[in-house]
């Protein structure tokens, strides 16, 4: 959609303005969704790997107990092995567990009206918050209602106080400081 299509539907500056508004508004909820869209397949391809190593772990692990059989080295090599894939499977869980919590806090600030997801992330502790069995994260509303309080300037609130009006925009205002300066023997502006 271009202004000037607008503009010879015959709308008004101030109609082709708010049609403008809304437009971009709808692109950028668009664009948000899109990378939401990205980070879910990213997510879901990360953890379909971390699937396929623990089957495969636990298929090998298998074949080495048949082999072992009563010989007292292949046991301790078993149970060495064993005790790897254990810290291994935690480990996979512990990151797979932060990536849902990522997601779920990603797709949170997007409802929340954030400007910029990543700069709004860096006033949140993720260590304080957790994910419970919705898939909704625990503790972020507060924190999000705190961080609008404190730093409105990170999300699109739709409050406008009609922009900045210096002073010298004001005739009259332009006025009274002409007068002052001369007055004060200051510089003639009038030249």
């Amino acid at each position: 959609m271009k202004r000037e299509q607008l503009v010879q539907l015959g709308l008004s500056d101030d109609q082709v303005n708010g049609v403008m508004k809304i437009h971009g508004q709808d692109t950028e909820a668009h664009k948000d969704a899109a990378a939401l869209q990205d980070q879910v397949t990213e997510l879901t391809t990360e953890r379909d790997g971390f699937k396929a190593q623990i089957k495969e772990r636990d298929k090998d692990l298998a074949e080495l107990k048949k082999v072992a059989g009563d010989n007292e080295d292949y046991k301790s090599k078993y149970d060495e092995l064993k005790d790897k894939y254990s810290d291994d499977t935690k480990n996979l869980q512990a990151n797979i567990d932060g990536l849902k919590l990522d997601t779920a806090i990603v797709q949170a600030l997007s409802g929340s009206k954030a400007r910029n997801s990543d700069d709004l992330m860096r006033f949140i502790d993720k260590n304080e918050l957790k994910l419970n069995d919705k898939g909704e994260v625990e503790g972020l509303a507060t924190k999000i209602e705190t961080i609008q309080k404190d730093k409105p300037y990170l999300f699109d609130l739709g409050k406008t106080d009609g922009g900045y009006k210096p002073a010298s925009g004001d005739p009259a205002a332009q006025d009274a400081t002409d007068a002052f300066i001369s007055a004060m023997g200051g510089n003639d502006n009038t030249k």
